[in-house]
């Protein structure tokens, strides 16, 4: 899938550590694949959101786990593509986190 990357969304998965950058790299493609017209951007200084006619989402990693915040936009036009990604990001964070 292709889309156009934000670089400061790029700067910021590139610091966070390896299990957490899959997380947010397989998130983010999850996203633009619901839809072409995702547009993603950098809000409250430095967190990723993806925004389609609104917020869809956001991503916020933090020490040991990475927060996916999922947004009400558009039911009609956004629900079926919200319930994929959650599914997805869902079975994704359970097969990457770490078990400690």
């Amino acid at each position: 899938m292709s889309f156009t990357a934000d670089p400061r969304v790029d700067a910021y998965i590139d610091a966070l550590p390896d299990w957490q950058q899959t997380t947010c790299r397989e998130v983010r493609q999850l996203v633009h694949a619901a839809d072409r017209d995702v547009t993603e951007t950098i809000k409250r200084t430095k967190q990723p959101y993806f925004v389609l006619q609104g917020n869809i989402c956001a991503l916020l990693a933090t020490k040991d786990h990475v927060n996916i915040f999922l947004y009400d936009g558009d039911k009609a036009l956004l629900a079926e593509s919200l319930g994929h990604i959650q599914e997805a990001s869902t079975a994704i964070i359970s097969a990457i986190t770490p078990t400690g």
